[in-house]
């Protein structure tokens, strides 16, 4: 059986922000959205969360052999973020951040995103930077997993 993956972003994408309704986003009479009332931690902000509809998609990946990737376009500092870490970790299932199927500005210019700290900003440009071309996010995570 070949290697497969599904790949996420994170923001707007995994995540619903504070002005999502579910009028918005979800079919009429249905509450797909599980904002920080239902569903910790919230991210990116107070009042925002996910919804039904991001954890259904995942599942149905990890039902069907899939594994789970993040590639965002988000600074190695924000995106190495412990909110964030957490809020990943709930709606996947696993810590991503740190490892090859978590890509974000830095580890897509092959630099070590770990290295990017508090007080030592601008030791590597993406550390503060986002960089919103995924494409070598894409290729980073399937040479990791094998996938030509």
């Amino acid at each position: 059986m070949p290697n497969k993956v599904c790949i996420f972003d994170v923001d707007n994408t995994l995540t619903h922000g504070v002005d999502a309704s579910k009028s918005k986003c979800c079919q009429p009479g249905e509450d797909c959205l599980l904002n920080d009332s239902k569903y910790q931690p919230n991210w990116p902000s107070t009042g925002s969360g996910t919804s039904q509809y991001v954890l259904d998609t995942i599942q149905n990946c990890k039902n069907n052999g899939y594994d789970i990737a993040i590639a965002t376009a988000e600074s190695g500092l924000e995106s190495m973020n412990p909110t964030q870490k957490n809020f990943i970790k709930s709606v996947t299932g696993t810590i991503l951040q740190g490892t090859p199927m978590f890509q974000n500005s830095c580890t897509a210019q092959g630099i070590d995103s770990t290295k990017c700290v508090q007080g030592n900003l601008g030791q590597h440009h993406c550390c503060d930077n986002e960089y919103s071309q995924k494409e070598q996010m894409y290729k980073n995570i399937m040479k990791h997993m094998n996938i030509p």
